[in-house]
């Protein structure tokens, strides 16, 4: 995750603590997705595929799924777009090379947790955060090298409203197509600036994968292991607001098909 806003018709699309968590949870629209288990995404024979923007974006986006397949001994590889050294951009005192470190560090140690047993391998590209859509052909040409055809992919949402996210997306679409990969995509700024019904998400296409309790708790511990994303900043809040943690103990994780 990274701390960038992003502009539409000149208001921030992405700013304060956003829509509160209860709105979702009391929301009806939950009880009538049509429900998936881990095993209706992908068999344990396959490789889970998750291609996160930023080191925390692994947890946020698919972080039951992983636990769940990496339970089922699944092999699941993470790739990592970006080392996330701009979240604390201009502030704090962070070095980027420093907080580049410490991010890299923190995703080590949440992978550990999603999969205690090491079914898991990552990959970083090391993309420059916040600019992810300069470098569009180079991801494409990352992606392309490492996937393969029976592979699930799961990425963040086209439509997430974070330019790194939307970038990310749009290149795993992009070769997945190409390459015949089964894809996903999962909202994680969507929850903070859109609220129930809104007619800029498209709600037909969202689907709720059921979480077993396990995994909820894997991915409860794994999101506090990115500590620079869970502290306030100098002058400013966390990264990771309130909503997104309380969104962790989701007993479900939703995915754009």
């Amino acid at each position: 995750m990274a701390a960038v806003n992003v502009q539409d018709d000149d208001e921030p699309l992405i700013r304060d603590e956003g829509t509160p968590e209860a709105a979702w949870r009391n929301w009806d629209l939950f009880s009538r997705l049509p429900g998936w288990t881990p095993a209706r995404l992908l068999d344990p024979s396959q490789r889970l595929v998750v291609v996160a923007p930023h080191p925390d974006d692994e947890v946020l986006a698919a972080g039951a799924l992983l636990s769940a397949h990496a339970r089922a001994r699944g092999a699941v590889l993470v790739i990592c777009v970006t080392d996330g050294e701009a979240s604390h951009d201009r502030v704090d005192g962070w070095s980027k090379a420093a907080l580049a470190q410490r991010r890299r560090a923190e995703c080590d140690a949440a992978l550990a947790a999603l999969a205690p047993h090491g079914s898991t391998s990552t990959w970083r590209i090391g993309l420059p955060d916040g600019s992810v859509a300069a470098q569009a052909d180079r991801l494409e040409a990352a992606l392309r090298d490492c996937l393969r055809a029976d592979d699930v992919v799961v990425t963040t949402w086209r439509g997430d409203g974070h330019p790194d996210h939307e970038a990310t997306a749009t290149a795993c679409a992009r070769v997945c197509a190409d390459l015949r990969c089964r894809l996903f995509e999962a909202p994680v700024w969507m929850w903070h600036w859109a609220t129930p019904g809104d007619p800029r998400v498209p709600w037909s296409r969202l689907r709720a994968l059921r979480a077993a309790a396990p995994d909820v708790r894997r991915k409860q511990v794994a999101l506090a292991c990115h500590r620079s994303q869970l502290t306030p900043r100098v002058g400013t809040g966390p990264v990771v607001t309130t909503a997104m943690v309380a969104r962790a103990g989701w007993p479900m994780e939703h995915f754009f098909t």
